[in-house]
């Protein structure tokens, strides 16, 4: 079992909180810098060669940013396993809903999750 400050889960909940939200809000802003960007070039004369490097452009980021939240959220996933083995277990850290409940069994592949547990080695040898 792992020893965990209530105050650290409290803050560390909000900090993963306001990162989900961050990511959240770049993605929605760069979706609408994307679409206030075709609408204004629309009609421009600009060449289709040089929209059509743009909008790629632009579906890359989207795709970095997406990644990079699938990371975070993979992150969150491993502190929720880490929480849950804790000696702070049934404090609530305010993780974002609904995963305080039920995320942290499915932010990451089974295999990952086995890894992070204490070895079970003793269980069968006494079982």
């Amino acid at each position: 079992m792992y020893k965990l400050k209530e105050s650290s889960i409290h803050v560390v909940g909000a900090d993963c909180r306001a990162a989900v939200d961050d990511f959240d809000a770049a993605y929605a802003t760069s979706l609408r810098l994307a679409a206030d960007t075709v609408e204004g070039l629309r009609h421009s004369g600009l060449p289709s060669s040089h929209s059509q490097r743009l909008y790629r452009t632009f579906s890359e980021s989207f795709n970095h940013l997406l990644a990079g939240r699938k990371s975070l959220v993979a992150a969150i996933g491993q502190l929720q396993v880490i929480h849950k083995r804790s000696d702070q277990a049934e404090t609530s850290g305010g993780c974002p809903v609904p995963w305080e409940d039920v995320f942290f069994t499915t932010a990451q592949e089974q295999e990952e999750i086995d890894q992070m547990r204490p070895s079970r080695a003793n269980d069968r040898l006494t079982s």
